[in-house]
């Protein structure tokens, strides 16, 4: 399934082509500065919108559609609560997994240490939150950013997999 996020790469990956078919160094290398920043936002807030309509959506199935426990969670455990869920300096989400229980959070480490997979894309899903708050907090327009951007794709293409297990597992586990 392609996301807004794949949309805007590849999009903007055939213009980073043509600049560079043409030799137009100068201009691709402006062009990839751009892009990097913005799919990191991008993707950030991709993660996020994900992530909390997940959590809607447990809420909802796992309250049996109760209208006042939808309302309280939705104002006290989700809307503006995103970036307290995570620890952005650690290299895991354990801070964020331990929000839905010891056997949950156990569960899902278990199934991190069986797939290394996993493993990365939890760290590539850090990392893009990490580089969201570094723009955000540090000078956008200013602050540098490593990665070139098609390596930031591919940080947001492993990530997905983390919020895919996340929802999978959320949504199986038995409690």
């Amino acid at each position: 399934m392609s996301t807004p996020i794949d949309n805007l790469y590849e999009e903007n990956s055939g213009i980073l082509e043509f600049l560079k078919s043409k030799n137009e160094i100068s201009l691709f290398i402006d062009a990839d500065n751009k892009l990097k920043k913005i799919l990191i936002m991008s993707a950030a807030s991709y993660f996020e919108t994900r992530i909390q309509e997940i959590i809607r959506n447990f809420v909802l199935q796992a309250s049996q559609d109760n209208s006042k426990i939808k309302a309280l969670m939705e104002a006290k455990a989700i809307s503006r609560q995103y970036h307290t869920y995570f620890d952005w300096e650690a290299q895991n989400a354990n801070k964020f997994l331990k929000l839905f229980g010891d056997n949950f959070s156990t569960s899902f480490q278990v199934k991190i240490k069986n797939e290394q997979e996993l493993e990365e894309a939890i760290r590539s899903f850090i990392q893009i939150g990490g580089l969201r708050n570094e723009l955000a907090h540090k000078n956008f327009a200013a602050y540098h950013i490593e990665q070139t951007g098609q390596e930031v794709y591919e940080l947001y293409q492993r990530a997905v997999k983390f919020v895919e297990e996340f929802e999978k597992a959320l949504l199986d586990c038995p409690e």
